[in-house]
């Protein structure tokens, strides 16, 4: 069971949302699930709650290769492991993040500039949420371009 303050989605006028397209010709995408928390109003005050135990799989094979399927959930040892290892890859991948927010960052703030030389107000509030990457749909599917 879920339970939340609906109170942005009717107020605020809150609402899923993608990459614009106009910024995502820049080669930046974003996805909608990190969108609705960066534009949620309420987000300072209130704060964004994750449930560890919500698990999610997109193919039944997954359940059974993690274990899911049988009730399984990670032992001491792999909690331990997996533990360390995020903080591990937290500390190390430093630099990569650093490098891939000003990617992102002079991207954004050229398609400001672009957007007010047109007379266009642009804005992009969820920055944190912006990769390097396009995707595009092909013959059979999504392609990263």
């Amino acid at each position: 069971m879920v339970v939340f303050d609906s109170a942005p989605f009717y107020d605020d006028g809150l609402r899923f949302r993608g990459t614009e397209d106009s910024l995502a010709k820049e080669h930046l995408e974003g996805s909608e699930c990190c969108f609705i928390h960066s534009d949620n109003g309420m987000r300072e005050e209130k704060g964004v709650w994750l449930n560890p135990n919500v698990r999610v799989a997109y193919k039944p094979d997954v359940y059974e290769v993690v274990g899911w399927g049988k009730g399984g959930w990670p032992g001491r040892w792999e909690m331990l492991k997996g533990t360390w290892t995020g903080r591990w890859v937290q500390w190390v991948g430093g630099i990569g993040r650093w490098s891939e927010d000003r990617v992102t960052g002079r991207r954004v703030e050229k398609w400001i500039r672009e957007g007010r030389a047109i007379g266009e107000e642009r804005e992009e509030v969820g920055r944190e949420c912006l990769i390097n990457e396009m995707q595009v749909l092909f013959e059979n599917g999504w392609k990263h371009v």
